[in-house]
């Protein structure tokens, strides 16, 4: 097995080292005019042509805010009032021309519920700021690309349903944990339909900066650190396809192992979701979100903390959102 580990290292370096040394070759000068553009026309063979008075910037909006409420008094069924709400954005800046594509994606929730009973409880909670940078290869759907995203959370999260209600230890907070992953690879991308992204020099950084949960040793970060830092290969799958008139099924899956004794446990964090746009105001969604790090510990009934297991939410919101979408009607592929 420790054969087959370091087999499995060692390729992935060589294919690191590959697609870093042909990058260093396009880069190198001295070429002549003739070469110069002979390579350009290459590059660019699978380029349409583009309207120059059409932007080349692609602007991608949605946010929305849902509301749930419940009231019962003197009710025989028994139950308990309730009240919740929900806010989210998602947003995309992308621009491509001749090859080159940069997009960056900001998606974030927040969501509370309250009871009686436990109070306040987040329902959702997540922030994710990413940014990547793409140069097309030879041929029509392939690009050298480089990659960097951060994700943390904005509020304190309890084990317990009424830890906020009673004080309780919390087991998460802002930066704790924080993840910050970086990335150099080669990505297949099929129109705005689906894209494949391989990197084979992925790094995977953990910060635990709250001093409370660090000394507790949590997220695969040493007892009294803030910091590991981990070096492996990485795989993300993207795919959105809108089908009927308003209804967009979208699903993002992504996958890390390290290159160390950990090599072959992979961190998975993989969503799934239907949008439907009733209007450019109403609209309703249904996903799924399935997350594993062998480095995270689960949550037993009685508060206290397990071993790592499969974590899993399921949700549905109807609301009131915005959607806003500006395009050029060319754009570069």
């Amino acid at each position: 097995m420790k054969t087959l580990k370091k087999l499995c290292a060692l390729t992935a370096w060589v294919a690191a080292f590959s697609l870093l040394s042909t990058a260093y070759v396009h880069a190198l000068p001295g070429l002549s005019e003739a070469q110069a553009a002979k390579e350009k026309k290459e590059r660019t063979k699978w380029v349409r042509e583009v309207d120059s008075s059409k932007t080349r910037w692609l602007f991608d909006f949605a946010g929305g805010i849902n509301f749930a409420q419940n009231y019962l008094q003197n009710w025989a069924a028994g139950g308990e009032s309730s009240l919740a709400g929900a806010a989210k954005v998602d947003m995309t800046l992308l621009y491509t021309y001749n090859g080159h594509i940069w997009e960056s994606k900001l998606k974030s929730g927040y969501g509370l519920s309250y009871t009686k009973t436990n109070g306040l409880n987040k329902t959702v909670d997540n922030l994710l700021v990413s940014t990547s940078y793409g140069y097309a290869m030879p041929g029509d759907h392939f690009f050298y690309k480089a990659y960097a995203d951060m994700q943390t959370q904005y509020d304190l999260g309890y084990a317990k349903a009424d830890g906020r209600k009673n004080h309780d230890e919390y087991i998460s907070a802002i930066f704790a944990p924080g993840y910050l992953n970086a990335s150099l690879g080669i990505e297949y991308r099929l129109k705005s339909l689906l894209s494949v992204y391989f990197s084979p020099a992925s790094t995977r950084t953990t910060f635990v900066m709250d001093d409370f949960l660090s000394n507790q040793g949590l997220f695969g970060v040493d007892s009294g650190k803030h910091v590991m830092f981990e070096a492996g290969m990485s795989l993300q799958i993207n795919f959105a396809w809108t089908f009927w008139k308003n209804f967009t099924l979208k699903t993002d899956a992504n996958f890390f192992t390290p290159y160390n004794r950990d090599f072959g446990n992979i961190v998975v964090d993989w969503n799934v979701g239907l949008e439907m746009a009733i209007n450019s105001y109403f609209s309703a969604s249904i996903g799924t979100s399935l997350k594993y790090d062998d480095k995270v510990k689960s949550v037993r009934k009685d508060g206290t903390l397990g071993g790592p297991k499969v974590q899993f939410r399921e949700f549905l919101t109807i609301g009131i959102g915005y959607t806003f979408q500006q395009k050029s009607k060319k754009l570069a592929f």
